[in-house]
């Protein structure tokens, strides 16, 4: 299977467990951009820069940063919600 055959199948999956975990579908003007997180990632060149450099010149693990990111938004979230 080709690369992009594999994206959009992943893709494809992806969306499919959203709507199974019945996250709101939503129109939102970065629709497209979210849509393609999953398979391509931050469209943001210095996040890359950034765990890179946590990773490779500080010895963290990707997961650990991955984790804080998770936290960190999780966090943002609640505060969102909680203002609402």
């Amino acid at each position: 299977m080709r690369d992009d055959a594999k994206r959009r199948q992943r893709l494809r999956a992806f969306v499919q467990s959203q709507a199974v975990d019945e996250l709101p579908a939503r129109a939102h003007p970065d629709s497209h951009l979210l849509d393609d997180w999953v398979l391509y990632g931050p469209k943001d060149a210095r996040i890359e820069r950034l765990v890179r450099r946590l990773a490779l010149d500080h010895g963290l693990r990707v997961a650990d940063i991955e984790d804080f990111i998770v936290a960190t938004l999780e966090q943002l979230s609640a505060d969102y919600s909680d203002d609402g």
